[in-house]
């Protein structure tokens, strides 16, 4: 398996890895508080837009050669610590 189909299974991976934590979260968010439902939803939209930002730049990278390996694994990595951070902060909403 080459270099570029390895990493674009980790990223497809952690995709799914964070459409199920977005689909817990989304869970939680229902049962919420009325008065936490607009912070909930706020973060519920950041969490999916950043989701779609990295599909974006996976789908980019799966058309062009290995010269944006580099680009994509940096931008996994930022994306998962930026999301992580998001996530963190979505369970502390009371």
């Amino acid at each position: 398996m080459s270099q570029k189909h390895r990493v674009l299974d980790k990223a497809q991976e952690q995709l799914k890895s964070w459409d199920r934590k977005i689909d817990e979260l989304k869970a939680k968010a229902d049962v919420a508080e009325a008065k936490s439902q607009g912070k909930y939803q706020e973060e519920m939209n950041r969490l999916k837009e950043m989701r779609r930002d990295l599909a974006g730049r996976i789908e980019k990278y799966r058309k062009s050669g290995e010269e944006g390996l580099a680009e994509l694994e940096k931008g996994l990595e930022e994306f998962g610590n930026a999301f992580s951070k998001a996530l963190d902060k979505f369970k502390s909403i009371k």
